[in-house]
């Protein structure tokens, strides 16, 4: 066995662990933070680096692009199965580019029909993951989402992004997308996640006038919305994942 194919049959290992987790819980020892956290990328440790190819001794080489965005639009092929035959039409056309720039992690551009998405960030990520993700970005682009709109216009396309994605994730059987613990799964020196810092502080009442300014909902607000519907949207740690790179980074 390859270590592409070991690592990626341990990447399924987990997938069933996680599907059988008992229910995620949160607590909270820090102190909530009062200013919106830092959106800016840092430099992780080589030692923390969470990007699986470097932990493997591999590279983003051309070769692991090309098969990560074949592997994507596979993923919005088997979506087109789940939409009717005008939203088939477009999600025959939609093209996925594939960048190493984690601060790219996923968007849309929805004028051209376009889902950018980073390798570095997302190249491990697990299929449900990357169903909700593609499936939300190919929302925006079937609803013809465009940007320069209100904090309140911008949110509402959120979440009617997010309702696109629920309803073909639960079409395929999908009921979690541990979806933002992925997006920020990178840790401090504290072993705190940068997912943990970003809902301290959404639920944070204090921050509610800057929350109301965001492109973006809160994170509960989009959980509780997903919930309603059926979708675990991300309740899931990553402890799991850590101990794989750490084992993979000894034995390969």
């Amino acid at each position: 066995m390859t270590p592409a194919e070991q690592y990626r049959t341990l990447i399924d290992r987990l997938q069933l662990l996680e599907d059988n987790a008992d229910q995620w819980t949160y607590t909270n020892d820090q102190p909530v933070p009062q200013q919106p956290p830092q959106r800016e990328p840092v430099e992780i440790p080589p030692d923390q680096n969470r990007y699986p190819p470097k932990a493997l001794g591999v590279f983003p080489t051309t070769q692991f692009r090309e098969q990560f965005q074949s592997h994507c639009l596979g993923i919005i092929k088997n979506l087109s199965r789940y939409v009717d035959p005008t939203e088939k039409q477009i999600l025959d056309i939609i093209r996925v580019k594939v960048t190493t720039d984690p601060r790219d992690q996923v968007y849309a551009l929805a004028r051209t029909g376009d889902i950018v998405i980073d390798y570095e960030e997302l190249g491990d990520a697990p299929d449900n993951v990357l169903t909700f993700l593609l499936a939300h970005e190919v929302g925006h682009i079937v609803m013809g989402h465009r940007g320069k709109v209100t904090p309140q216009v911008s949110q509402q396309q959120e979440i009617d992004a997010d309702d696109y994605a629920i309803r073909l994730c639960t079409a395929m059987g999908i009921t979690k997308a541990p979806v933002f613990t992925w997006l920020h799964r990178k840790k401090d020196e504290l072993g705190r996640t940068e997912f943990e810092d970003y809902l301290d502080w959404d639920l944070n009442p204090a921050n509610a006038a800057e929350i109301e300014k965001s492109t973006h909902p809160s994170y509960p607000v989009r959980f509780n919305n997903a919930a309603k519907k059926g979708l675990k949207l991300s309740k899931a740690n990553t402890d799991q994942i850590d101990r794989l790179l750490a084992h993979m980074s000894r034995t390969v």
